[in-house]
């Protein structure tokens, strides 16, 4: 699983962005608790100069998460150790989680979701900012990820 996230081969070109725009940026994301053993990240894909791609890709959810699985999206202004109380985006146009086939990404499937933001990358990178990745609501809401956005 870990070798299928770190060897993704990623084409700009194959979300929408040019050769001519900003290069996309990886942000590791570290499971919670409640989701430990678990890796992930998120692709922050520029657009155009008021839209970022955001593709998050993660190996798995507790077993008790509802299938088929929905992930919340969020970046919060802060850090993961003090996120803002309330988010300053949310990503949450789309939440239900595709699944890479199991026998082609391990044992549980590799869970993908894309959304797109009317933001640019660069205005994300302005300040400390945190994407947090969360459960569905009827599963309790848990924190499953979380990842630093660098500034730049």
């Amino acid at each position: 699983m870990l070798a299928l996230l770190a060897g993704y081969i990623f084409i700009p070109s194959a979300l929408g962005a040019d050769s001519g725009q900003s290069v996309p940026l990886t942000v590791p994301l570290t499971a919670a608790r409640a989701n430990a053993g678990e890796i992930g990240r998120v692709l922050l894909v520029p657009v155009n100069d008021k839209t970022t791609e955001v593709v998050l890709e993660v190996s798995g959810v507790p077993q008790m998460t509802t299938r088929p699985v929905h992930l919340y999206t969020y970046i919060h202004d802060g850090t993961c150790e003090r996120p803002s109380p309330k988010p300053a985006y949310s990503l949450t146009g789309r939440v239900r989680a595709d699944t890479l086939a199991p026998s082609l990404a391990g044992s549980k499937g590799l869970y993908t979701v894309r959304n797109s933001i009317d933001v640019s990358l660069t205005t994300l990178r302005q300040g400390p900012r945190a994407i947090v990745v969360k459960s569905a609501p009827q599963d309790g809401d848990l924190v499953l990820f979380c990842g630093n956005i660098p500034a730049g």
